[in-house]
């Protein structure tokens, strides 16, 4: 199974990095949908999508708005399902596809998700959400193949120990780390988490493949932490844009 980091930035897009968008082509699945989504189109292998919204921020939402370029004729948009906090779903609908920020409402389905009431999508595929530790809410989810592969995507949240349980065994976690290690008293104000915390989460649950997502638009490229983070998260990969990962 392919998982493909479309967009590994947070906030805002640079020449290097696009906001976040991960998309798994062979099951039509996109967590977030940042300003990489645009590049959604090149990679889908399916006749439907389902595009799982960590939170409404417009550096997650923002890339719904590029469907009708992105799907033209490969991609029916009744084929489209959005699923989301209910508030955050309600605030993308009503606000970004309201007529003064957008000309057109593309037909999407909307379905809002309960942390921890598990649900399913097409193929089989058993999804989990849990509530993030962010201002105004965010979901992290927990996505079990039929094959028994596991990925967890966590982002624009605070690594901690009460995540360990929910990222336990997985086969790929892919986690947020805006904040950089000296940074971790703005993390902390922020909901972002930092090199350290994210790996000892990682080790903790015993994951078998780490990436580091929704890095901070100012940091330094490629390496974003520095040789000193470098020596607290080792084993790490520091996602990039197109950046393709085996799981």
């Amino acid at each position: 199974m392919i998982v493909k980091i479309l967009g590994s930035g947070g906030y805002h897009p640079t020449e290097t990095r696009h906001t976040t968008c991960v998309m798994i082509p062979e099951y039509g699945i996109v967590l977030d949908a940042g300003t990489a989504f645009f590049r959604v189109g090149e990679n889908l292998a399916t006749d439907h999508l389902a595009v799982l919204l960590s939170h409404a921020h417009l550096d997650h939402v923002t890339g719904l708005t590029y469907v009708f370029d992105i799907f033209q004729n490969n991609l029916q948009q009744n084929n489209i399902n959005v699923y989301g906090r209910a508030d955050h779903l309600q605030a993308v609908e009503k606000t970004l596809f309201s007529q003064p920020f957008f000309s057109a409402k593309p037909s999407m389905l909307f379905n809002p998700v309960v942390a921890q009431r598990e649900f399913s999508l097409k193929n089989g595929i058993r999804v989990l959400a849990k509530e993030n530790n962010h201002p105004g809410g965010s979901l992290g989810y927990r996505l079990t193949f039929p094959n028994g592969k596991i990925v967890v995507y966590l982002t624009d949240t605070i690594a901690s120990e009460a995540d360990v349980d929910f990222a336990r065994d997985a086969d790929l976690l892919l986690h947020e780390c805006y904040a950089k290690e000296k940074e971790r008293d703005f993390a902390l104000a922020t909901g972002h988490s930092w090199p350290s915390s994210v790996y000892d989460l990682a080790a903790k649950a015993g994951v078998k493949q780490l990436a580091l997502i929704h890095l901070n638009p100012s940091h330094n490229l490629p390496d974003p932490f520095g040789e000193k983070d470098l020596s607290v998260t080792k084993k790490r990969i520091i996602a990039n844009d197109n950046l393709t990962l085996s799981v």
